[in-house]
């Protein structure tokens, strides 16, 4: 089957040789990970021997990429071009989870901006909470419920189509964001001029380390880059932010860090190739047979059952966005 996405036209090269040149040390020189995605399909993904960065190669074509964030990826991972019901819960939930992680970085009255904000959850939790609150999110459909729906200042368009006042917010937010961009290093030097000199950047992505899932759901071909604590961090410092907090999630899928504005530094490229022989050796222990006799596959699938019930209750009666999330947002105290 043939990529969704219009791929940048490259000669034919080894296994070894990525088409596109890694995003955080420049080299070509790549371990093949994988040649499908975790639905069977055709996905060359790659892992930089230079200093462990793995994403797709080759790299789909800008105007493609733009275009199918703008139409279509809400409908073909979530099936819908607006939030569904059991999805704004969902959602909410993780907001409630989400807000508490990053409240020790919120100061009263804050400028806070959610990058990719989707529905609007996020969004809306902190505006209730009294912060200033600005989104921005590609989706059309999305981004013009999140306005509708719970009256929020949302801009349409990825991060380098809109325009925002330099040095302007307090915390800016990317959760699930990176991994999607074509250029995470741009996107994260955007959100640095936005972001004031006392400010912090928070960023979600999934852990490429992380075998909470099985070895052949590693790659969603949505996602272009994958990364470690090591390579994000190193990613960051480039661009002049500072790691200052990083932790994993209870399952160890997601990784989260916070940033601080630095002055721009080289990355120490010997601690880099180390982490490409550390990951790839982790990758290689992660077997369909160690996998399937732990019990965390099992353990997963029962609390997505109980998650999935809890959900469809939750929502029984509520018939719009806002009287869902106020519900789910009631028990939480003002900041």
């Amino acid at each position: 089957m043939r990529s969704r996405f219009a791929t940048v036209r490259s000669p034919a090269e080894s296994e070894n040789a990525a088409r596109s040149p890694c995003t955080l040390c420049g080299a070509r020189d790549a371990a093949l990970l994988s040649r499908k995605d975790r639905r069977g399909r055709p996905l060359r993904t790659v892992l930089c021997r230079g200093c462990g960065l793995a994403w797709s190669d080759p790299l789909p074509a800008p105007d493609a990429l733009a275009s199918y964030y703008r139409d279509r990826y809400r409908r073909e991972y979530q099936g819908t071009q607006r939030p569904r019901r059991v999805h704004i819960y969902r959602n909410g939930r993780n907001a409630i989870d989400r807000f508490r992680q990053l409240r020790r970085w919120l100061s009263p009255q804050a400028r806070v901006l959610d990058v990719g904000c989707g529905g609007g959850e996020l969004l809306y939790l902190f505006a209730r909470q009294g912060y200033r609150a600005t989104g921005i999110e590609p989706h059309a459909g999305f981004a013009e419920f999140a306005i509708r729906e719970y009256n929020l200042d949302v801009r349409i368009g990825g991060v380098e189509q809109v325009e925002l006042e330099a040095a302007s917010f307090d915390l800016i937010a990317l959760y699930h964001v990176l991994e999607h961009t074509l250029s995470p290093d741009l996107v994260l030097a955007q959100v640095r001029r936005w972001l004031k000199p006392t400010g912090a950047l928070a960023v979600e992505v999934p852990n490429l380390e992380a075998t909470c899932q099985a070895p052949n759901h590693r790659f969603h071909r949505a996602h272009l880059f994958h990364f470690t604590h090591a390579t994000l961090a190193a990613l960051g410092q480039r661009e002049g932010l500072r790691a200052e907090h990083a932790e994993l999630s209870a399952d160890g899928g997601n990784l989260f860090m916070v940033f601080r504005p630095a002055e721009p530094a080289p990355v120490d490229r010997t601690a880099l190739r180390e982490n490409f022989v550390r990951v790839q050796s982790r990758l290689a222990q992660h077997t369909w047979l160690q996998h399937y006799t732990s019990p965390r596959p099992y353990l997963r699938a029962v609390r997505r059952l109980v998650r999935t019930l809890e959900e469809h209750w939750a929502v029984r009666g509520r018939r719009c966005g806002r009287e869902i999330l106020d519900a789910c947002f009631a028990a939480l105290p003002a900041a």
